[in-house]
């Protein structure tokens, strides 16, 4: 018997493989999309984390702004000047955020415009205060002058000194190129396009002179940043909201959290599509390997098998791989000729 279950499994191999096959796809997909997610999570929690490092209270507005592209109210930038007086304050730092799309050498834009957030910002010169590192070039110098992401100097070929197109919410402008930056460790900001204005050349174009969408801090040695945010925000209007800079990075990290919650649900979907496709493959090769045997088995107990050798020989092949399948009654006469004995 154990000879003869051998043969069974040699004959069937393919069948063997596929349902091995199937399982292990459906399995490796579901695997796969929660490592993935998870370790894109991870990946932008931690440059999420030390991008705004350096940020010890953050004001902006108390109105739910759009984080990409600053839609909404805006502070009065002689603002930094007030918070710049606040006992604990060490430095300060503007920023302007808005739409910036940057226009390729062929003249079609850079990224995906439906799925890829084109914005604009205004370099930081602060550095603890700059989620930005320059990879190459220079600083905007002159407010004719930008610097473009990592990723969309590569999707481009622009490189420092190069003229490019930028558009924003007025007509189109030419900008000199100065330089190139990452966004903390990473290309660019989670796929998104950037380009980094001057402080001038950012209020007039992403927002309005004299406008701008937040206001960075840094503390002084030995204060704490709820002790900054609490002394910035007495000395501030109740028009405008006064946050630590760990409350803005948990904002952050959640904001991206839910954004990324969308598209692995998705992938969790083509997941679970992969198992159930899988399961239906092994459930209809079992169907059909059970239905297959029923009279082979018949014709092995009329031989003189016993039931514990039939049973013996189900479990050997269950246990490799070809199903639970079970011994079952011999055909009633008249039904017909048992096939041809594989023994």
């Amino acid at each position: 018997m154990f000879v003869l279950t051998i043969k069974e499994l040699t004959a069937h191999k393919l069948r063997l493989l596929t349902t091995a096959f199937a399982i292990i796809i459906g399995v490796a997909f579901m695997s796969g999309t929660f490592i993935f997610s998870d370790t894109v999570g991870a990946t932008f929690d931690s440059v999420l984390s030390d991008v705004d490092a350096g940020v010890d209270a953050y004001v902006r507005t108390p109105t739910d702004i759009d984080a990409g592209y600053g839609q909404g109210p805006r502070l009065d930038a002689s603002i930094a000047d007030t918070v710049a007086t606040v006992d604990g304050v060490d430095q300060v730092a503007l920023r302007i955020s808005g739409y910036a799309r940057l226009v390729g050498p062929d003249g079609t834009p850079v990224g995906d415009i439906a799925n890829n957030p084109a914005l604009g910002m205004n370099w930081v010169s602060v550095d603890d205060l700059n989620p930005w590192v320059m990879s190459s070039g220079t600083p905007p110098a002159r407010n004719d002058e930008v610097v473009i992401d990592q990723a969309s100097a590569e999707a481009s070929g622009y490189r420092p000194g190069d003229v490019a197109t930028v558009l924003t919410k007025g007509a189109p402008r030419t900008f000199t190129v100065s330089g190139i930056a990452r966004f903390g460790e990473l290309d660019s900001p989670a796929g998104a396009t950037a380009v980094l204005f001057s402080d001038a050349t950012a209020a007039t174009m992403l927002a309005a002179p004299g406008e701008a969408t937040a206001v960075a801090v840094t503390a002084d040695d030995g204060v704490s940043q709820s002790a900054l945010a609490s002394a910035v925000d007495a000395a501030m209007d109740s028009d405008v909201e006064v946050i630590t800079g760990g409350a803005l990075i948990a904002e952050n990290q959640g904001s991206f959290a839910a954004d990324l919650a969308g598209f692995s649900t998705m992938l969790t979907v083509f997941a679970l599509v992969a198992l159930f496709v899988g399961a239906f493959i092994i459930n209809n090769t079992f169907s059909i390997t059970v239905a297959q045997r029923t009279r082979e088995m018949a014709l092995l107990r009329a031989l003189g098998a016993s039931g514990r050798q039939v049973r013996r020989s189900v479990m050997i092949e269950a246990a490799v791989g070809r199903g639970p399948s079970r011994p079952a009654p011999a055909s009633p006469p008249g039904s017909g000729s048992p096939p041809a004995s594989r023994c």
